[in-house]
């Protein structure tokens, strides 16, 4: 079984390359830096807009739509501007 930071990385890399247009999108995703807004946080949507000179907040909406369309079954819940994930 492949660890879970690993199974989030894939999904939110999907997310990211679905949303951007990009091919090889870098997720990031480390244990969050701040436990009160979950167990995970994605922080290669910062460094894609940064690229695409989109607002990361407004990226990180489109990703989580995406997500949440996609219906992960290992997440309980995808919030804030930063993709936290629960």
């Amino acid at each position: 079984m492949e660890p879970i930071k690993q199974i989030l990385s894939l999904e939110i890399e999907s997310a990211l390359s679905a949303t951007t247009g990009i091919a090889d999108c870098n997720a990031n995703v480390i244990t969050a830096s701040k436990l009160e807004f979950g167990d995970y946080q994605a922080n290669g949507v910062m460094a894609i807009a940064k690229q695409l000179k989109q607002n990361p907040r407004e990226l990180a909406q489109s990703v989580i739509d995406q997500l949440e369309q996609d219906k992960s079954n290992l997440v309980e819940s995808f919030e804030g501007s930063w993709a936290w994930v629960h």
